[in-house]
């Protein structure tokens, strides 16, 4: 029974999943001013392989409490969900790039990423208009599914977002 017991505390730690809570990931940095979009983040927790973390700029409506994939200024926002395939240690940053278009792509994350969205034609407007948008950082069931919010950072644009007003910071 030692000997069992050994291997499954061996094994069972290598694929459980960082549950984590706000403010456990920040962004950093950003640079609209470049394409591919590039954004940095920073893991202030040790986070374990197999964590699933999705990032994404999807409009958030606190009214039904739901994402909306559509904005005004692109055609689809989009997502990314990214699995990490080993550890993070506490402090790591990590720089990634997002590009648009026909096969939207994400680099610079180590680990599994899918993309979903950021399909808009013009490049430039894509994944980020000029005028500025939000980003969440969240772990949930799907895209547009929420169980815990990470962090929420917004760059205002002169409209609203699903009627709501949308604060710098």
């Amino acid at each position: 029974l030692l000997l069992v017991g050994f291997f499954l505390n061996m094994i069972v730690p290598l694929n459980a999943q960082t549950t984590l809570v706000a403010g456990d990931i920040a962004i950093i940095g950003t640079n609209y001013d470049v394409t591919p979009y590039e954004m940095t983040i920073v893991n202030l927790v040790p986070i374990s392989a197999g964590t699933v973390i999705r990032i994404t700029d999807y409009g958030y409506d606190e009214a039904t409490g739901t994402f909306g994939t559509n904005s005004v200024a692109n055609t689809t926002e989009g997502s990314i969900t990214w699995t990490l395939t080993s550890a993070m240690p506490a402090g790591t940053v990590t720089k990634f790039s997002i590009t648009g278009g026909a096969t939207p792509a994400v680099s610079g994350l180590p680990g599994t990423v899918s993309v979903t969205g950021w399909t808009f034609a013009t490049v430039a407007s894509c994944p980020v208009p000029a005028g500025g948008d939000n980003w969440f950082i969240f772990q949930g069931s799907s895209p547009t599914s929420v169980t815990t919010y990470v962090f929420a950072w917004t760059n205002p644009y002169a409209i609203a977002f699903f009627s709501q007003n949308q604060p710098s910071g």
